[in-house]
């Protein structure tokens, strides 16, 4: 019996390490053809990450990885859906934060919602950073046509595409036939997945949507397993991971 006790407490030990240095380690892309919203907007690229949630678990090395493979995909448009801070940070934090989320490329906009954990702090870095907070924004591509974003407080019948932190938020939106796309975050794909199986932990506001791609109808709802992680410090078979939208 002493004997089994002993396996046991060594394999759960041994899951936990591995799900703590594994499951945190690499930084998958993820890449999404999806159908173009509009004849106008073909071959557009959005890159999408969510829930950095620094510095629990994530340091700055690991930030400047996010920004390098950010840009080695040159997007015309880079979406940041929310909880950038996990605790307070120090003044020499935030002042790597900024310079290093300063130094992503995009050609049209870099945008960003509130998470249910942001604050004015997170905002006041995030626009140092030369993000914009979204509202209500109008792309205009160099022949002038447009594609609408919007917050889940400023979505209307031109909206082409909401963006959210909670991807719950569409739930109130989906008799609008003109969401094309919503993209999301805060479930951080449930950070703990079985294979074939929903995710394991939900948070409020990603329990209808949790991870990776689905489909209501025309609309397709992307939901970011983001970066960092939320009060748990583990990962299986969920790594963090960046969104790579291209329009065919």
């Amino acid at each position: 019996m002493k004997k089994f006790i002993i396996i046991i407490s060594i394999s759960i030990v041994s899951i936990l390490l591995y799900m703590y240095f594994i499951g945190n380690s690499f930084l998958n892309i993820k890449e999404y053809e999806l159908k173009r919203i509009n004849e106008n907007f073909k071959d557009l690229k959005i890159v999408q990450f969510s829930d950095i949630n620094y510095p629990f678990v994530i340091n700055m090395n690991k930030i400047r990885n996010v920004v390098n493979q950010i840009n080695y995909l040159n997007p015309d448009i880079v979406i940041f859906n929310g909880n950038l801070l996990n605790s307070k940070i120090n003044d020499n934090q935030k002042e790597s934060l900024i310079n290093e989320l300063k130094k992503i490329n995009a050609k049209y906009a870099k945008l960003y919602v509130y998470g249910d954990k942001d604050s004015l702090n997170s905002a006041n870095i995030l626009n140092k950073a030369n993000f914009k907070e979204l509202t209500y924004e109008e792309i205009y591509d160099i022949n002038n046509n447009k594609l609408i974003l919007a917050n889940k407080d400023h979505v209307d019948k031109y909206t082409d595409i909401l963006v959210s932190h909670s991807p719950d938020e569409y739930l109130n939106f989906k008799n609008l036939t003109n969401i094309k796309l919503v993209l999301s975050g805060r479930s951080l794909g449930g950070l703990i997945r079985l294979p074939y199986l929903p995710c394991l932990i939900k948070f409020k506001g990603a329990k209808t949507y949790c991870k990776d791609l689905e489909k209501e109808k025309d609309t397709n709802i992307l939901v970011s397993s983001g970066i960092g992680n939320n009060k748990l410090p583990f990962r299986l078979f969920n790594h963090p991971s960046i969104n790579l939208i291209r329009f065919k």
